[in-house]
């Protein structure tokens, strides 16, 4: 079998089973900067904020046009996402958002399985 096959196989087989690649998960905002910075957004150092009661670390990207943010929870995150892309588009993941720069944050969207939110 040639090996364009067999990824053909794999894939409707990753597909069949409901599988899809997930959201990288962070730990804390140097985690959240390590995985921006890798996906080719300037994040030299984090300029942190105060945490809000849906926000666990809130935090501005030195280098670049975006700022962090890590939640405890997937339902802080949910909160967040009522309120937070209202006025600026966001990359959210598991149990992370970014907002700035729109180029920036969707190239961290596609880069750590994340989707993109618009603003309303």
């Amino acid at each position: 079998m040639t090996p364009w096959r067999v990824g053909a196989i794999a894939c409707a087989l990753v597909s069949l089973a409901g599988c899809s690649p997930q959201a990288t998960n962070v730990d804390d905002l140097a985690g959240l900067a390590t995985a921006v910075s890798e996906q080719g957004v300037r994040c030299d150092a984090v300029d942190p904020a105060q945490g809000t009661d849906l926000v666990k670390e809130i935090g501005a990207c030195e280098g670049s046009d975006v700022t962090l943010y890590v939640f405890e929870s997937a339902e802080a995150l949910d909160d967040w996402e009522k309120v937070g892309p209202l006025v600026t588009p966001a990359a959210v993941g598991a149990n992370w958002a970014v907002t700035g720069e729109p180029s920036a944050i969707e190239r961290i969207a596609d880069g750590l399985g994340g989707e993109m939110v618009p603003a309303e």
